[in-house]
C-alpha cells in the first residue's frame, strides 16, 4: 500500500489543489486537508475491508500533497524574498522531523499493533487541523510585491479573467493542463521541478530499500534501527534544512546562484556516503552513520529548490 496507489494520487493531486489554492482561503483548506488525511488513517485502522483500506491510501495520498502547494504559498505571502528560503527551509525541517519519529512506529506497532498506531495518529492529526484552522493567519495575498509588480499581477489576473469568460465552454481539463504548461515555459521553475522530481525519487528508492537493507543485515538491531534512523532524520534532516535556507539567505547578496549551488552541491555528497553505507554490510553503525551524514548533507535542498521557484513564478 506504499506503491503506486499512493504514489500517483500524491504525484498528482498537488497540481489541483495548487490551483484550487489560488481561489480560496488557504488556511481553512489546509486545516480541512490535514483533518481528512487523519480521517483516513482512523477509517483504515478499523476498516476490515481491502478496498475501503486501498480507498484511504488514495485519498491520505491526495490530501498529504495538497498540504505542500498551501503551505509554501502561505510561506511567500508571510515572508519577503530574503528571508523565504529560511521560512521554507524550517517548514520542511518539520517534514524530517515528522518522518524520523515515525520510525518509532516501529516500537508502538510492536507494542500495540498498527490499528491502534494508526488511531493515535489519526486523533493527532484532526487536533492539528483543527488548530492550523483557529490559530492560523491568512495573510494578504501578494503583499511583499513593489506598487509596480502588483499592479502587473492585477493586469494579469484581469487577462486571465477574461480569457476563462471566453474559454467557458472549453474543456476544463485542457484548459488546466495548459495552465500547467506556463510554469515549464519559465526556465528556473522548469529546471527546479525536473532535478526535484529525480532527487525525490531517488529519495524514495533509498527510503524504501534501507529498512530492507537493515532487516536482512542487521537482523538482532531492530529496535536500535528504529531509534537511530528517527535521530538520524529527525536531528541531521532539522539540522540540514535549517542550514541551507539560512546559506541560502545569506549567500544571495553574492551570487544569485548560491540557492543551485546549494542544491547541487548536497546532492552529490549523498552519493558516495549512501553507497558506502549500503555496500558495506560488516558494522551497522558505520552503516547508519553514513546514512546520517548522507541525510545531513542532501536535506540543505529543499529550502533554496522551493524558494527559487517562489521567487521566479508569477504571483497569479
Amino acid at each position: 500500500m506504499a506503491g503506486l496507489i499512493y504514489t500517483l494520487p500524491y504525484a498528482s493531486f498537488g497540481l489541483i489543489a495548487g490551483k484550487i489554492s489560488d481561489q480560496v482561503n488557504r488556511k481553512f483548506f489546509l486545516g480541512i486537508v490535514v483533518m481528512l488525511a487523519s480521517l483516513t488513517m482512523g477509517v483504515s485502522a478499523f476498516t476490515t475491508s481491502f478496498a475501503v483500506f486501498g480507498a484511504m491510501r488514495v485519498i491520505h495520498g491526495m490530501m498529504n500533497s495538497a498540504s505542500n502547494p498551501l503551505s509554501f504559498s502561505l510561506i511567500a505571502d508571510y515572508f519577503p524574498p530574503e528571508r523565504r528560503a529560511t521560512a521554507n527551509s524550517i517548514i520542511q525541517a518539520g517534514n524530517y522531523i515528522g518522518v524520523g519519529v515515525s520510525s518509532l512506529s516501529i516500537l508502538l506497532i510492536s507494542s500495540y499493533g498498527w490499528k491502534i498506531a494508526y488511531g493515535i495518529m489519526a486523533a493527532a492529526g484532526l487536533a492539528f487541523g483543527v488548530g492550523t484552522m483557529l490559530f492560523v493567519k491568512e495573510p494578504e495575498r501578494g503583499q511583499f510585491l513593489t506598487k509596480a509588480e502588483k499592479e502587473k499581477e492585477a493586469q494579469k489576473k484581469r487577462e486571465k479573467e477574461e480569457e476563462a469568460a471566453k474559454m467557458a465552454n472549453v474543456n476544463p481539463i485542457k484548459a488546466f493542463f495548459d495552465n500547467i504548461g506556463v510554469v515549464f515555459q519559465l526556465p528556473c521553475a522548469k529546471n527546479v521541478l525536473i532535478a526535484s522530481s529525480l532527487r525525490n525519487f531517488g529519495g524514495m528508492i533509498v527510503s524504501s530499500f534501507l529498512p530492507v537493507f537493515f532487516g536482512k543485515n542487521f537482523p538482532a538491531f531492530k529496535a536500535e534501527y528504529a531509534l537511530l534512523n528517527a535521530a538520524a532524520l529527525s536531528i541531521c534532516g532539522l539540522v540540514a534544512s535549517l542550514m541551507g535556507g539560512i546559506l541560502a539567505d545569506k549567500l544571495e547578496a553574492k551570487t544569485k546562484w548560491a540557492k543551485a549551488y546549494i542544491c547541487m552541491t548536497g546532492c552529490a555528497l549523498s552519493l558516495p556516503l549512501i553507497a558506502l553505507g549500503t555496500l558495506s554490510t560488516g558494522n551497522f553503525y558505520l552503516s547508519v552513520l553514513c546514512y546520517a551524514l548522507k541525510v545531513l548533507v542532501s536535506g540543505t535542498y529543499s529550502g533554496p529548490a522551493i524558494t527559487m521557484i517562489q521567487n521566479t513564478a508569477p504571483q497569479s
